[in-house]
């Protein structure tokens, strides 16, 4: 109980607590875990952000602009390690990576943060590589022309 005295849970720590959402038999609904993710995160931006996309989000975004889009991969890069051992989470991530990165035109310097995805999604076994390959493809097509 120290941790909740001193601040607010730090991403790579309330993501323990967004993963309960997938647990197929539990005693309280995912609206509760959802809602004990943000309450104990301090509802940050970041949190925020995650929310509206894993966790079983009433609705998840179907449309971005790019620095919607930008922002989001940026949270879910940062959540990405901080889920190595939450096998669900990291599954919903692995789609909703791929389903942001069809979202926008990317830019030329937006390369090395797709690449961490496709990096992180090739190293963990997930399809979702293929995607974001694709995107990172396009991109350079288009930028070599």
């Amino acid at each position: 109980m120290a941790r909740l005295e001193t601040g607010a849970l730090e991403l790579n720590e309330v993501v323990v607590v967004l993963d309960r959402v997938y647990e197929p038999k539990q005693k309280i609904n995912f609206e509760q875990w959802r809602f004990l993710t943000y309450f104990l995160s301090g509802g940050t931006d970041e949190v925020k952000t995650l929310l509206k996309w894993v966790g079983n989000p009433k609705s998840p975004p179907t449309q971005l602009n790019y620095e919607e889009a930008k922002k989001t991969l940026e949270v879910f890069r940062d959540t990405w390690t901080a889920s190595q051992r939450l096998q669900r989470l990291q599954q919903d991530l692995a789609n909703k990576i791929a389903d942001v990165a069809r979202m926008v035109s990317w830019k030329p310097q937006d390369i090395p943060l797709l690449q961490t995805h496709y990096n992180n999604l090739k190293t963990g076994g997930y399809n979702q590589a293929d995607t974001v390959q694709s995107v990172i493809n396009d991109l350079a097509r288009r930028s070599a022309s």
